[in-house]
C-alpha cells in the first residue's frame, strides 16, 4: 500500500514562516522609518538651530568681487553751478575749441565745434526719417544710436535717440506721430508775457502743429553766444515738470530758434552729464555755434 501524505500536516510550519518573513519586513519598514526620521531631525537642526552651518556646508567659497572700479562716481552739479550755468549772459569762447572738430547740420545751417570727450564715443552723422504718419524729425548724434525703431514691418518710429551721450535733433512744423514727446522735438521757443509785479521772463517751446508748452521757469535762461545766436539753455530738472516730456535730472540742453527755414523753425542740443561731459563743457559747445551761410 502506498503511504499517503497528509498535506494539512505542514500548514502549521508555513504559517510560522510567513510570520516570520512579515516580521522581518516590518522591522525593515521601521528601520527606514527611524533613519527617516533622523535625516528630518538633522536637516530641522541644521536650517533652524544652526544656520550658520548650512552656509559653512553648501556655499561654494567664492572670492568677494570687487566692484570699485566700476561704481559710478559722478556727483551731480551743485545749485550753485546750476545757477551759474543758466544766468551767465554771455558765453565766452575758450582757446582750446579752436583744436575740436567742426560739424554742420546742413538741413538748418548751424555749425559747430564738438571736443574730444564726445568725438571719440563714435561716428557722428545726421539723419533725416520720414515718419510714418506726416512730417520729419532730424537728428545729429552717434551712428551707433541712429537705428530706427521698429513699429511693424512695413514703418518706423521716427524719434532722436534721447538717452545718447550727445544729440542735436528737431522736428518739422507738420511732424504728427504715434508716441510721446520729449525735449529733442522741440521747434524753437518763444516768450510770454510778462507777469503782474514779476520782472521775469518767461518761455515756452515751440511744437508741432503750432503749439506751445510753457517751460519750468527755474530750468532756462536766454544766453547770446559770441556769434551773436540766441540760445535757451535748458537744465534738467524732475520730469514730471515737462509733463510727458522725457528730459529729467542728469541732462541738460539747448534751444535756438531757425529762420527762413520752410521745414525747421528751431533745434535743439542735448548732453548727458558725467565727469567728463560737464557744464562747462557744454558752455563751450554752444559758444561755438552759428548759422552757416
Amino acid at each position: 500500500m502506498e503511504s499517503q501524505i497528509d498535506i494539512n500536516n505542514k500548514k502549521p510550519d508555513q504559517t510560522i514562516r510567513n510570520q516570520s518573513m512579515k516580521s522581518k519586513s516590518n522591522l525593515i519598514v521601521v528601520a527606514l522609518m527611524t533613519i527617516i526620521i533622523v535625516l528630518l531631525g538633522l536637516i530641522w537642526h541644521l536650517n533652524f538651530k544652526n544656520p550658520d552651518a548650512v552656509r559653512t556646508v553648501i556655499q561654494p567659497n567664492f572670492k568677494e568681487k570687487d566692484n570699485t572700479k566700476t561704481q559710478q562716481t559722478y556727483t551731480s552739479p551743485s545749485p550753485e553751478d546750476v545757477m551759474s550755468f543758466l544766468q551767465s549772459p554771455l558765453l565766452l569762447k575758450n582757446a582750446q575749441t579752436e583744436t575740436w572738430e567742426t560739424y554742420t547740420i546742413k538741413e538748418v545751417g548751424v555749425s559747430f565745434q564738438l571736443p574730444s570727450q564726445i568725438t571719440q564715443k563714435g561716428n557722428l552723422i545726421t539723419l533725416e526719417r520720414k515718419s510714418p504718419e506726416m512730417g520729419y524729425v532730424l537728428c545729429f548724434t552717434y551712428e551707433k544710436d541712429n537705428k530706427p525703431l521698429v513699429i511693424n514691418t512695413n514703418e518706423y518710429l521716427a524719434k532722436c535717440n534721447s538717452d545718447s551721450e550727445f544729440t542735436a535733433g528737431t522736428t518739422s512744423i507738420d511732424f504728427t506721430a504715434g508716441r510721446e514727446g520729449d525735449l529733442l522735438d522741440s521747434q524753437g521757443y518763444g516768450y510770454l508775457p510778462k507777469k503782474e509785479n514779476d520782472s521775469r521772463q518767461y518761455y515756452y517751446e515751440k511744437l508741432n502743429l503750432n503749439r506751445k508748452s510753457e517751460i519750468y521757469e527755474d530750468s532756462v535762461n536766454e544766453v547770446i553766444n559770441p556769434q551773436k545766436v540766441s540760445i535757451l539753455k535748458v537744465y534738467g530738472i524732475d520730469s514730471y515738470k515737462w509733463g510727458s516730456r522725457a528730459f529729467g535730472k542728469g541732462k541738460v540742453g539747448a534751444i535756438i530758434n531757425i529762420s527762413h527755414n520752410p521745414r525747421y523753425t528751431g533745434l535743439v542740443f542735448q548732453m548727458k552729464l558725467d565727469d567728463n561731459l560737464t557744464l562747462a563743457l557744454f558752455d563751450q559747445i554752444l559758444s561755438t555755434l552759428k548759422f552757416s551761410k
